[in-house]
């Protein structure tokens, strides 16, 4: 019975310092197809996976801008390190630069494009450590999007954390990420369209929303 104990004490341990992959999906989307897909490949690289489905939110952008409130609400209620992944994504490989991850968050920053760009920042893939730090960025992030969608103008999510960690650089500790962990395909079953490196691989299927998301947030 004591050894019993133990080692149910010990697994508990092991998956509260286990990131938790998380992803939500708007009902009745082209993303909801995805989901099986994405929850094997995590499963096939030892990760539990949380994937809600949520209720249409009026426009795209406010589908988009739900992602900090989420991420959010699950680093409370599961108490542990998350990898957020759009819901269009798989995992190739392991994505072993999250193994005892230090850093408050790490995200892909792009150094070939302009400081002002919509692709600056790419919020498809971050890990979210489970400190007050990660904490605090998600808040401002949230009420970032919140105040860019009151102006009324389509918004990217992206670019409004992309307003937040420039204006507050020394939030966070950020691990940056590689390409690898953000590639984006139009086929990700087809892996001749994509590197062979690619750790985590992106559909890319918000571009089926092109009109409203190509106007977004600059």
């Amino acid at each position: 019975m004591y050894i019993d104990r133990v080692r149910l004490l010990l697994r508990r341990d092991v998956l509260s310092n286990h990131p938790l992959v998380i992803s939500y999906y708007m009902e009745d989307s082209p993303y909801q197809k995805e989901i099986g897909d994405l929850v094997t490949s995590c499963k096939k690289f030892g990760f539990e996976s949380q994937i809600e489905a949520i209720p249409n939110k009026g426009s795209w952008s406010e589908v988009c801008c739900y992602k900090p409130e989420f991420i959010l609400m699950c680093l409370e209620k599961y108490n542990r390190p998350l990898i957020w992944v759009d819901s269009d994504s798989l995992f190739f490989q392991s994505p072993t630069l999250f193994d005892d991850c230090k850093a408050d968050v790490a995200l892909r920053i792009n150094d070939n494009v302009a400081v002002d760009s919509p692709d600056k920042i790419l919020s498809s893939t971050i890990y979210i450590n489970n400190t007050a730090s990660s904490k605090k960025l998600l808040n401002f992030w949230k009420k970032e999007c919140e105040k860019m969608l009151k102006q009324g103008n389509p918004v990217l999510d992206q670019v409004a954390l992309r307003r937040v960690i420039l204006h507050y650089p020394t939030m966070v500790e950020i691990k940056r990420l590689p390409t690898t962990y953000v590639t984006v395909t139009d086929d990700p079953k087809d892996k001749s369209a994509f590197p062979d490196n690619a750790v985590i691989v992106h559909y890319g299927l918000s571009r089926l929303y092109a009109n409203e998301s190509a106007l977004a947030g600059v």
